[in-house]
């Protein structure tokens, strides 16, 4: 009787997982929210909290359509797998599973920004 129970929660736990396996659309907006903080984060590193929110709000839209063309995510039943397109590789950067999508950290990402950005920041924002 054990063995039956123990049975029919793990087919239970695959169903589940099965229908709570996150889409394309999740992984797109949880990145496009991760991407916003980031640059966010950035900019206000270096300009200020007030430019940094003007700068979210006009960024949010266009950050939400490159982030949705860049990303193919592959599903493999009970859970899937963001992949972002780069010109050279194609890299995972989000795990989705259970209608959650866990990504890189904004805070990871800025500084992947800033280094990427490298004195740009500075010079478009010196006093």
């Amino acid at each position: 009787m054990k063995k039956f129970i123990a049975i029919t929660l793990l087919i239970a736990l695959f169903v589940v997982a099965a229908v709570t396996c996150p889409r394309k659309d999740d992984h797109a907006q949880k990145l496009s929210q991760v991407v916003n903080q980031s640059v966010k984060n950035a900019i206000k590193d270096h300009a200020g909290s007030e430019i940094a929110v003007v700068s979210s709000i006009l960024t949010g839209g266009i950050v939400k359509g490159v982030v949705g063309e860049m990303i193919d995510v592959d599903n493999y039943l009970f859970f899937s797998l963001g992949k972002m397109n780069l010109p050279t590789e194609s890299k995972i950067v989000s795990v989705g599973f259970f209608n959650q999508v866990l990504t890189v950290d904004s805070k990871a990402l800025s500084e992947a920004i800033e280094k990427k950005a490298g004195g740009a920041f500075n010079s478009l924002f010196k006093d």
